[in-house]
This record gives structure tokens, sequence and C-alpha cells, in this order.
């Protein structure tokens, strides 16, 4: 019963998820199903791309700007401004010749931008000052080169070299039966 719950749900959500491509919109979505959990979970998936689409909003507009749009009245606009800021630190870091390195403390959006920045999604003029590795005693640190800057992990990445990075969450909360989510 439990996988034929969690299969209704993933098609559920990935109804909300191709609403929001095609309609660029999370108003009206029409789920796979009838139920409420159905239209929940549409309604989530929905919301997530949204937010995943600011996000990659800002990160794209850094590649190009040295500066970020400052409307976050707009839908989206706070993730789409603080994804942007995450992009621009990342190249002033590395156009300083300083080692690419997130804080801890950013949203998992903002490290997915910052990470990307710093793999060099635009043209880098100090390639040398880029980080390959990182050490496996600090799970905070993210570094150039990881695979960790493509997974989805919502709090914490490790790339340990294995065939899949692990993620993890942050003190208080679980991680998710899909690996990657953190629960409270």
């Amino acid at each position: 019963m439990g996988d034929t719950i969690a299969n209704e749900l993933t098609r559920c959500c990935a109804g909300g998820t191709r609403h929001f491509k095609n309609s660029n919109t999370c108003s009206s979505i029409k789920s796979e199903g009838t139920s409420m959990t159905c239209q929940r979970a549409a309604s989530i998936c929905c919301l997530r791309s949204l937010l995943d689409n600011a996000c990659d909003s800002g990160t794209d507009i850094a590649k190009e700007e040295e500066s970020c749009p400052s409307n976050i009245n707009i839908l989206g606009g706070g993730l789409k401004k603080e994804c942007c800021d995450c992009c621009l630190l990342a190249k002033d870091l590395l156009s300083r010749n300083e080692a690419c390195i997130a804080p801890a403390g950013f949203s998992a959006g903002c490290l997915r931008s910052f990470n990307k920045c710093c793999n060099g999604d635009f043209e880098i003029t100090h390639a040398s000052e880029i980080i390959t590795g990182r050490p496996l005693n600090d799970p905070h640190v993210l570094h150039l080169g990881d695979r960790c800057s493509t997974a989805k992990c919502e709090h914490l990445c490790h790339d340990r070299g294995g065939e899949k990075v692990e993620c993890s969450c942050r003190a208080g909360y679980d991680l998710a039966p899909d690996g990657m989510a953190c629960i409270d």
C-alpha cells in the first residue's frame, strides 16, 4: 500500500511541475488525481518549480551582470535576488584569486547558485585558483569540482568520490526518505 500512495504522489508531483512549466504559474493546478492529498502534492511541486526557476533566473542574471535586481516584491523576487547575490559572491572570490568556498548558513538554492558560478559557467580569469577537492572532515564546505554543485541536497552535501554524493541535514533535522530533503 505504501508503494501505491508513493507512486500516486509522484504522479501528482510531476503534474504540478508540468503545470508550472506549461503555464509559469501555480494557480488553478490541474492535478493528476482528485484527492486533496494529490492536489497538495501537485501544489508543493509546482511551487518548488517556481522557486527553482526564480533561483536559476537570478543565477543567470549574475553570470551576465555585476548587480542583482532589487525588486523582491515580485513573485520569487527574493529568491531570485538571493541566488543572484550568491553567484556574484562566487565571481568576486574567483576574481580576487580567493578560494571559492561557501560559508555555512547559505540556503540550498544559494549553495547551488554559488557552486554553479564557482564551477565557471562564465568566463573565469584565474582558472588556476579553482579548487578541485575539499577536506573530507569538513562537511560544511563545498568546493569547486565536486558533484555537490548539481546535487539537490537541501542542507549539506558530501562528495566522497563514491558512486553518488551523500546528503545530510543540520542538527535538529532528519534526512527524508528521498535522501535529499530534510525534515524538521
